[in-house]
């Protein structure tokens, strides 16, 4: 299992990945009005960084309940604001605010976080020795 800090960088490579994918998509479509698919070769390359991240984890990359995938595609970032100081999302009208309110066995995790997620992961998915 890697240690907090490198899934938290490990995790860094994912906003940086959609990052430039946006830009480059934003600048194609100046040039071809929208119109069109853009294949950037780079979908494969992202699968396999994530499969390698989540079996460093100890996670199946094909769970329907993964976290890792979860927080990537799904977290609450619908929800535009930013965390105050005790972790809860208020409304600022900036960049979204992905969190993750759970209980797992009477334990409450409220994840803003790629290193709160990193927490959660440790706790939930324990494998015994």
């Amino acid at each position: 299992m890697l240690s907090r800090e490198q899934f938290i960088k490990a995790m860094e490579f994912f906003e940086v990945f959609d990052k430039q994918q946006n830009q480059i998509v934003s600048d194609m479509n100046k040039y071809f009005d929208g119109n069109g698919l853009l294949f950037t070769g780079n979908d494969e390359l992202y699968d396999r960084y994530l499969e390698l991240l989540e079996i460093a984890m100890g996670l199946n990359h094909h769970d329907t309940d993964n976290p890792i995938q979860w927080w990537l595609y799904e977290a609450n970032d619908n929800i535009y604001g930013e965390p105050n100081e005790n972790g809860i999302c208020e409304w600022v009208g900036k960049a979204p605010c992905k969190y993750w309110d759970i209980t797992i066995d009477g334990r409450f995790f409220h994840i803003v976080n790629t290193g709160d997620l990193y927490d959660f992961i440790l706790f939930s998915y324990e494998q015994p020795v």
